[in-house]
């Protein structure tokens, strides 16, 4: 390989990687100088070493093997811009760098997000470096294997071993100083490979030493009662952190049993079900809707709500009881499936592992859905998907779920596109949700349903079906929004006016008196809106969903303002419909009082909320900042950039730490419940 070739592969690739760089900047959402203290120079000098690293390696080969010195060029080329570049993307999207394990677990669902893929790779910088450089270099390729010319002199093994000895100082140097300087993660200072490194050795801040020695102590205490994760979850359960302190390693091993029998308590329901207005004797009809992509932001904003949700709010300001502090800890890839999870089974979810609808299929759980065909229900899963898009059906029909009615399904009814949409329109679906109810329960039997939103998925474009206002939308387009902001407020609007639809074709039914809908977000979203947002706002966009109990004849419509949780679901549902069950739920009814913790552990962020505080662990931290946070627009952590600081407890960070560890041990071990012993 020529010096002049050598010379054009750094000048690519290091320039390739730089304008990455750029863009992961952007995605970030900090200025210049808050980046250069995130690390950016690391970040910079890594990029350089990588394109040494490629242009030193194609050196060293092309001295034995002359002929492949180019061919391992562009192939190593390609290479480290397709994952870079994904990286990128996958930040951008999810707000989490790209593991190794999130690539070998979902690469499989890429042909079924296709659209997404494309929508991103629309952004110029990654069409770019995925599509057009790799093209450049294949077309250079296949012109010099058919063009004979005198080639110019080769560089020597030397140059090539001196380009890759500069390669691994700067390595070695960058990530020096980034540990030096930036305390904690820091995407801006990373470089994907040398990350994925780095996570092997264990020399990342959060999966260093403490970690490590958690994982180690839950370890041996699971090879002597392999209940032992599941205490920490129940001691979690039965936390009370108005009148306690956080639980201890003693209070875990004291803890009580994860699975226990909830009774139904008839005087007990009687009273929820007549401050929700059902019916006080016999079943209910229980529907579960899950609203796709749809985070409390612009539900709970004073200035958004009235021209995005004016419908859904002025119909839960007659038929609803509403929780604006909700939270999910459903964050990465497969976000939904997990938010899924933890709400219809009241357990947390996999954190910093495979989502457990794909990878553990089989894990002995209770589900809301199983409980209710114990007590004569029908059970439905409706959708506009794929009926097993992440192995929704085979998970759900091994947990209660009998009957699916998804894209397959609705597909054979016929409506009028105007665009393409992401899987079927939902106010079609939603319409057809209500008869397939309506046909189940002709048997005089109850119907739990379980349906789930589709069309603000992303990608999310402008439809004509969702216009947005037109002063919103001028606004909507101005920095510091994204592109995809506007696409996102119109799918909001298509959504309000396909729920009010639903609400209006179900109380208008027969089985509208004796239905109790909870209305919820499966998950956040990243998309920045025009106001500007601190880095907690991130964190509270990607969590806080709409959650509200919603009943034809609710007697006294409001707003529960106490912090909620997803997996508060099951047994709030469990307790006004009257179930008794043997189950291993986590959560608690968040119409008896303050809703469980919220605690998130992804990445290496632990993030939790309990009581009048928050903690977040943002970029370039490692370890949590908390604030004194409430539930008014003052002290709103999802509405309010300024909040006061406060001192972060090593107790509360260190129980925490314990409870993500324990969740994801206890999911991969399978011992949420016990194995039934064999007769």
């Amino acid at each position: 390989m020529s010096r002049r070739a050598v010379g054009a592969y750094v000048v690519i690739l290091a320039g390739a990687l730089w304008w990455l760089r750029a863009q992961l900047v952007t995605e970030v959402g900090v200025s210049l100088p808050q980046a250069v203290a995130l690390g950016l120079p690391c970040g910079l000098l890594l990029d350089l070493a990588m394109a040494l690293l490629v242009v030193g390696s194609a050196v060293c080969v092309g001295r034995a093997r002359p002929r492949l010195a180019h061919y391992l060029a562009a192939a190593l080329s390609i290479v480290l811009l397709g994952f870079t570049t994904a990286n990128v993307a996958y930040f951008g999207y999810f707000d989490a760098r790209l593991e190794p394990w999130v690539i070998a677990t979902y690469a499989r669902d890429l042909p079924a997000i296709r659209s997404s893929v494309w929508h991103l790779l629309a952004t110029p910088v990654l069409f770019v470096c995925v599509i057009a450089v790799p093209i450049v270099f294949v077309i250079l390729l296949a012109v010099r294997s058919v063009r004979s010319r005198p080639s110019a002199p080769a560089m020597s093994i030397r140059r090539g071993a001196a380009l890759l000895s500069a390669a691994a100082l700067l390595v070695f140097g960058a990530t020096a100083v980034k540990h030096r300087f930036v305390e904690g993660r820091s995407i801006v200072a990373e470089q994907v490979f040398v990350i994925w490194i780095e996570g092997e050795l264990g020399l990342r801040p959060l999966q260093g030493a403490a970690r490590r020695g958690i994982e180690r102590t839950l370890g041996a205490a699971a090879a002597v009662n392999p209940s032992a994760p599941a205490h920490v979850l129940a001691a979690l359960r039965d936390w009370n952190p108005e009148t306690e302190r956080v639980p201890t390693l003693a209070a875990f091993a004291a803890a009580r049993p994860l699975v226990r029998r909830r009774e139904a308590n008839a005087t007990h329901t009687r009273a929820l079900r007549a401050r929700l207005g059902l019916p006080t004797e016999g079943p209910v009809h229980v529907i579960v809707l899950f609203l796709e992509s749809v985070r409390a932001f612009e539900m709970e904003h004073p200035a958004l709500w009235p021209s995005v949700f004016p419908r859904t709010r002025a119909l839960l300001a007659q038929h609803g009881l509403r929780f604006p502090t909700a939270y999910s800890s459903a964050w990465g890839g497969a976000q939904t499936v997990e938010a899924q999870f933890e709400t219809l089974n009241s357990v947390l979810p996999n954190f910093r592992g495979g989502a457990v609808y794909r990878a553990y299929p089989d894990i002995r759980v209770k589900s809301l859905a199983s409980v209710a065909r114990d007590h004569g229900y029908h059970t439905v899963w409706v959708s506009g998907s794929p009926e097993n898009l992440l192995n929704k059906r085979g998970f759900e029909s091994r947990h209660g779920t009998d009957r699916f009615f998804g894209l397959e399904y609705l597909n054979t009814i016929p409506f009028d596109p105007t665009h393409d949409w992401c899987g079927y329109p939902d106010a079609g679906m939603l319409q057809e949700a209500v008869r397939i109810c309506e046909r189940e329960a002709r048997d005089g039997r109850p119907v739990f349903a379980n349906i789930l939103t589709l069309n603000t998925h992303h990608p999310v474009t402008e439809i004509p079906e969702g216009p947005v206002p037109p002063a919103l939308r001028a606004a909507a387009t101005q920095w510091p929004a994204q592109k995809d902001y506007v696409g996102y407020l119109s799918r909001l609007r298509y959504l309000d006016e396909s729920l009010d639809g639903f609400f209006r074709d179900l109380f208008e039914g027969p089985l509208g008196d004796r239905t109790l809908v909870v209305l919820l977000g499966d998950h956040g979203q990243r998309y920045t809106p025009h106001v500007p947002i601190a880095q907690h706002q991130v964190v509270e966009l990607m969590t806080r969903i709409p959650f509200a109990l919603v009943t034809r004849h609710l007697p006294a419509p409001g707003a529960i303002s106490y912090a909620v949780h997803q997996i508060d679901v099951a047994p709030t549902v469990a307790d006004i419909a009257g179930f008794t069950e043997d189950v291993p739920w986590v959560g608690r009814n968040a119409l008896d009082g303050a809703g469980s913790p919220w605690v998130l552990g992804h990445d290496e962020q632990l993030h939790y909320r309990f009581g009048d505080h928050a903690c977040y662990t943002l970029e370039g931290d490692d370890a949590p900042r908390c604030y004194r946070v409430g539930v008014d627009a003052a002290t709103d952590p999802m509405l309010r950039a300024e909040l006061s600081p406060v001192r972060a407890d090593p107790a509360e960070v260190k129980f925490f730490q314990w409870v993500t560890i324990a969740a994801h041990q206890a999911i991969a071990g399978n011992q949420i419940m016990p194995a039934l012993a064999r007769r």
